[in-house]
């Protein structure tokens, strides 16, 4: 979440939109208390993984194209699959005074944890945290070692920072979870638990997570007083079948206190079925790193992969929620609601994962109605109403293949925005160019309509769709993107403006040549998200994190 004073916190909650616009005084407020320093605390800037900052003031579409560049870079032990974090106000970490400089937050593969100055760039505290698995299951969907893969959550209240450290411990894999206290970057809680777990399966079966098959790629969720954290599968791997009741993969959902990291009874597994099925269920959450989101009520919102099984298409019999958006209670204690696309079969057969992005739920209503998006590989973004999902979807529209995850904005012009990015590589299918897509709610009619706002980003030689943020309001709104890397392993920052030019989005900056890191590993996409904070844009990701701002 983003967080600011407490008026300028109340004027975000507050910031609603009807067909008709956004509510005049907590817009006013939001633009009154535009420039207060603001920290990054969770994936995506708020828990409906929004990607929106619009708080910022500093950069805006005249400056950008002028003054914004690189402004310093600092050599990390590993690769980054995790979004920078960002706190403000700090008054010493490590030992050492922040002079009133934001504190920006990197993990790595290296299961490292980093305190850096923003504004010098020095390192203000680290802590390794355990001994990172290399190549898991053979797994290259990945850099050489998986460590901390999923992004934190930072409580500012108490100071801490929970993360999920994957590590070799007597020759074995696991998982355990930690509640660190960002001044220091030491364990509250010592040792930090372990992370195991047991289900209930359709047959009466027991199944108990197994750390060597699951993976932890979601970006944690805060909420409720809890830590929550999804799991899905390295590479589909799932062991033999004749031991496929005691070792195959399925996706989880758990839950800890996060005052004592005690876990949570309850333990949600999307896909129930016993062994006696084939036992090769996989039905992960993945959703290339996006963050578990939060729908109006509350209750858990993720986006579930494919699955192995002969009988993936049961949803509606309760035992395999494959290729669907589910919702589930903070208490875990059971699927409440999911939205499973009717084409369900084709994409189990084709590898198409429905999972392979995440979750958007817009911050108010259209009309009368709440509004959540999602889309995976084959192209489809689903418009849902996340209190409502199994009614199936208000509007579907073609976007393109996504490993990705839309972000939210107020456009000057518009009004309420989506933003979708697709392109490269899709499952099965021809390549497309890289593309920016915006999409607005109109006054009345389908809830979602192609404004044909877009901008090509060709050039990345991994999976379709990057990863987006916007900062700013209104007309000063900026989308910003890190592209996947090119045939030079090079990452891309570029900043675009809503307004169009030559008939497309305008560019207002692309960083030069290596300028915002490498990414040599290009089995495994780079999830990237651009952060913005007070006037300085974060890209962390091969041994390397690059901030940029005006000069």
């Amino acid at each position: 979440m983003i967080r600011a004073t407490n008026r300028c916190r109340e004027a975000r909650r507050r910031h609603r939109f009807s067909a008709a616009g956004i509510v005049l005084t907590a817009s006013l407020l939001l633009l009154a208390c535009a420039g207060t320093p603001e920290s990054v605390l969770t994936y995506h800037y708020d828990t409906w993984r929004t990607g929106w900052n619009n708080f910022e003031a500093t950069l805006t579409t005249s400056n950008v194209p002028t003054n914004f560049g690189l402004l310093r870079t600092v050599a990390l032990d590993d690769q980054v699959d995790t979004q920078p974090l960002v706190v403000a106000g700090l008054k010493t970490v490590g030992g050492l005074s922040t002079n009133g400089h934001d504190v920006v937050y990197i993990t790595t593969e290296n299961d490292t944890v980093y305190a850096i100055d923003a504004t010098t760039g020095a390192i203000l505290a680290q802590n390794h945290l355990a001994t990172p698995v290399s190549y898991p299951l053979g797994c290259m969907n990945n850099g050489p070692n998986v460590g901390i893969n999923g992004t934190g959550v930072i409580d500012q209240p108490s100071n801490t920072l929970f993360v999920i450290t994957y590590g070799m411990e007597s020759g074995n894999p696991v998982y355990r979870i930690h509640a660190l206290d960002i001044t220091t970057l030491n364990d509250k809680i010592s040792p930090a638990p372990v992370i195991s777990a047991t289900h209930t399966l359709s047959d009466g079966s027991t199944f108990t997570f197994n750390p060597a098959f699951q993976r932890q790629r979601v970006a944690l969720l805060e909420t409720n007083g809890n830590i929550y954290a999804a799991f899905g599968s390295f590479c589909d791997y799932t062991s033999p079948p004749e031991h496929a009741s005691e070792h195959q993969s399925r996706g989880w959902i758990l839950g800890w206190n996060q005052t004592t990291l005690v876990q949570l009874g309850g333990s949600a597994l999307p896909d129930s079925k016993g062994p006696a099925n084939n036992g090769l269920a996989l039905s992960s959450v993945w959703m290339s790193g996006s963050g578990l989101a939060t729908d109006p009520d509350d209750n858990i919102l993720a986006v579930v992969g494919n699955s192995l099984a002969a009988d993936a298409n049961d949803s509606s019999g309760g035992t395999n929620y494959s290729e669907s958006v589910i919702k589930v209670p903070t208490s875990l204690s059971g699927i409440i609601d999911h939205f499973t696309p009717s084409n369900v079969a084709v994409l189990d057969a084709s590898d198409l994962d429905f999972g392979s992005g995440g979750v958007l739920v817009l911050p108010g209503k259209w009309s009368s109605t709440y509004i959540a998006t999602a889309a995976g590989k084959d192209g489809n973004m689903y418009v849902l109403d996340p209190q409502h999902l199994s009614t199936g979807p208000l509007d579907t529209k073609t976007a393109g293949y996504c490993w990705c995850n839309q972000t939210y904005f107020f456009d000057g012009n518009w009004g309420p925005t989506i933003v979708s990015s697709a392109g490269g590589i899709g499952q099965g299918e021809p390549s497309m160019p890289d593309t920016i897509q915006l999409w607005s709610l109109p006054g009345s009619g389908p809830p979602l309509i192609n404004r044909g706002s877009s901008a090509d980003l060709s050039g990345t030689g991994q999976d379709g769709g990057f990863f987006t943020s916007v900062s700013g309001f209104g007309p000063h709104a900026i989308i910003w993107a890190v592209t996947r890397p090119d045939n030079n392993d090079n990452l891309h920052l570029f900043a675009f403006s809503e307004t169009i030019t030559n008939g497309t989005l305008t560019q207002l900056y692309e960083s030069p040549g290596s300028a915002a890191g490498t990414w040599p590993n290009t089995g495994g996409n780079a999830n990237l998200v651009p952060v913005v904070a007070n006037g300085q844009v974060y890209v962390a990701s091969y041994k390397h994190l690059a901030i940029f701002g005006l000069h």
